[in-house]
């Protein structure tokens, strides 16, 4: 929601506006620009507070651009802080504090786009584009254990990223800089545990309810300009359905699919599309393969191993939405975690837990043995954040959507990702949440055929995935694993590594646990960084 770089000797005087941003001496605090945000900044002589966050209402005074900065007495300054602790959208909260002079920013709970930071004992910077940061980095020190993780398909969500130096806020979180950078996590989240429904209460009515309080929460604040994602999933049908019932028809995006699931995912969403009365776009998800050679990440400056695996497709749809005048683009992430079972209640719908699951996962022979110890070893170790209000899998996906969205200027806005709707789901008996059964329950009584509510087949990307790897990034990879930096550091056998690639592209055939992609955006991202390499 902002990029900021500051000066340590800064830290004591005062700021003012200066273009799109905040200044003071060489420093800068610069808001996200978008109808969708507001900013606002409040001193009271001894602190100055810099908030960003979601509109809720219209603006005020003090929200406008161009930005100055309000002086409040103390006892103000303390109560428009305390407020923003309560705000019931995303936010980030930089302070800049006189005595002792140091920077403190708080995270919101929604992680729509999260900062990343990094310092030195002089600067303070930070960025919602992870790649950004790379020009601040002396050298690069890969986190061995993070990268151990990743190239095993596993993602721990917190502070900690794949290069040292460079760290996550994460959801709640606290970073507080004084010439050395410490993130301090937040209390854990109250656990949620299922509960059992009132007598006469409808969770299908309490459902619409809900999300349609927190669709009018996060789209009354501007009248900005919206469409809706569409995949024929339930999750982003409801959240359009409901969208539709208050702000109107909508403009509708989706990636198609290709292979066994397109005819069914074409007729879900062709249901859909009728039922709204929408404007729909598609892009063919083939047409824009990731890493494909003239994709934009192959050719990139700068690349983040862990943004959106088929940004390429997602920026052709977005591209597309932006030309349509669209600026907030709904989206059905979070879904699936609201319906997930509870740990206690694996046994009874037939799954296992994650640690049984780790335990189970081997490295290929191509990655060192180290990287698999590393990551069975670390499994429940690894730096985690504590309990979130969010579900963590949605925290992820929401962080490696949110760039591919920012760079198009598009606000992405994801209701089923809301505190209080994660309460109410995460609450109802297994019955409701088993197969979303809630969900499509409310698909059909909005008058969606069954076979959208209930369908035989789902979309799935996973032929476009395969055609990249074997096919269209083909050259991109070999000419990665060629120069494989990872080698270089003891990661991974490189010709064990080339030939394995060599044999899969050639036939198709895996054991399922390749990790040719992982290893590609590694190999990007330390290329895009273009720094000296050390290992850690």
């Amino acid at each position: 929601m902002l990029t900021l770089s500051i000066h340590r000797e800064d830290l004591a005087a005062p700021w003012g506006p200066g273009g799109a941003a905040f200044r003071c001496g060489r420093s800068h605090i610069a808001p996200f620009a978008h109808p969708a945000l507001c900013a606002f900044a409040i001193e009271d002589g001894r602190r100055t507070a810099i908030v960003v966050r979601e509109r809720a209402e219209a603006a005020s005074g003090e929200d406008e651009q161009p930005r100055a900065v309000h002086r409040v007495s103390p006892e103000r300054y303390d109560e428009r802080l305390a407020e923003t602790v309560a705000w019931r959208l995303d936010q980030v909260v930089v302070e800049i504090l006189s005595a002792p002079p140091r920077v403190r920013i708080r995270a919101g709970a929604w992680g729509t786009a999260p900062l990343y930071l990094t310092s030195s004992v002089r600067v303070l910077h930070a960025d919602f584009h992870y790649e950004a940061l790379y020009r601040h980095l002396g050298s690069l020190e890969i986190d061995r254990e993070m990268v151990a993780h990743f190239l095993m398909g596993s993602h721990p969500y917190g502070r900690r990223t794949l290069l040292r130096g460079v760290e996550t806020l994460t959801e709640r979180a606290e970073a507080v800089w004084d010439g050395a950078l410490r993130i301090r996590y937040p209390q854990p989240a109250a656990p949620l545990s299922p509960g059992r429904l009132r007598e006469g209460k409808d969770p299908i009515t309490a459902f619409r309810a809900l999300l349609g309080a927190v669709l009018e929460r996060s789209t009354r604040g501007a009248a900005v300009p919206w469409g809706a994602e569409l995949s024929g999933g339930a999750d982003s049908a409801c959240v359009a359905l409901l969208a539709a019932d208050r702000l109107g028809a909508p403009r509708t995006y989706g990636l198609e699919v290709v292979g066994w699931a397109a005819a069914h995912q074409r007729a879900r969403r062709a249901d859909l599309v009728s039922l709204l009365g929408a404007t729909d776009r598609t892009v063919v998800a083939a047409d824009f393969p990731p890493l494909s050679l003239n994709g934009r990440r192959a050719g990139a400056p700068a690349f983040a191993p862990f943004n959106e695996i088929y940004s390429e497709a997602f920026d052709a749809l977005l591209e597309l939405a932006h030309a349509d005048g669209v600026r907030r683009m709904l989206t059905g992430i979070g879904g699936d975690e609201l319906f997930l079972p509870h740990h206690a209640e694996l046994a009874l719908v037939g799954e296992e837990g994650p640690g049984a699951r780790a335990s189970g996962v081997t490295a290929p022979d191509y990655l060192a043995a180290e990287v698999e110890d590393i990551h069975r070893e670390t499994f429940y170790t690894i730096d985690h954040a504590p309990r979130t209000v969010v579900p963590r899998s949605a925290l992820l996906s929401l962080a490696s959507r949110a760039p591919v969205f920012l760079r198009r200027g598009i606000w992405p806005t994801s209701p089923l990702v809301a505190p209080e709707l994660v309460g109410l789901c995460r609450r109802l008996p297994l019955a409701w949440r088993r197969r979303k059964h809630l969900l499509r329950q409310l698909l059909l009584s909005s008058g969606c055929l069954h076979s959208t509510a209930y369908p035989e087949l789902h979309e799935s990307f996973q032929p476009v995935y395969t055609h990249a790897m074997r096919d269209t990034a083909r050259l991109l990879l070999m000419r990665l694993f060629r120069g494989s930096r990872l080698a270089d550091l003891g990661l991974l056998d490189r010709n064990r590594l080339l030939a394995a690639y060599a044999d899969y592209a050639r036939t198709g055939v895996t054991r399922g646990d390749e990790r040719f992609y992982e290893i590609a955006a590694v190999e990007l991202m330390l290329l895009a960084a273009d720094a000296p390499l050390r290992g850690a």
